[in-house]
């Protein structure tokens, strides 16, 4: 398995309707709990006052990565640098 650090931003578009943009959210919110429960999502930290995340994700490889990210409800907004790991010394 590898893991992955993944920087990402939201870019909702700003005339989103309020409650088409809460259930995106919720739906995210829920899909990316379900990948801590599956184990591919290792860590999570959110940057204060920004839409912006920082994941370490597990995956089989880039392939699994990016299936991991495409489900995700809110990807069609998502803007995402990722740099793969490998274990330090």
């Amino acid at each position: 398995m590898a893991q992955f650090h993944c920087r990402i931003r939201a870019e909702l578009p700003a005339g989103m309707d309020p409650e088409v943009r809460a259930d995106f959210l919720e739906r995210d919110r829920l899909h990316l709990a379900g990948l801590r429960d599956t184990g591919a999502l290792l860590h999570e930290w959110r940057a204060a006052g920004e839409q912006l995340e920082f994941l370490v994700l597990e995956s089989a490889g880039h392939e699994g990565l990016h299936e991991l990210l495409a489900e995700r409800p809110l990807f069609p907004f998502l803007r995402v640098e990722v740099t793969a790991l490998r274990p330090g010394f």
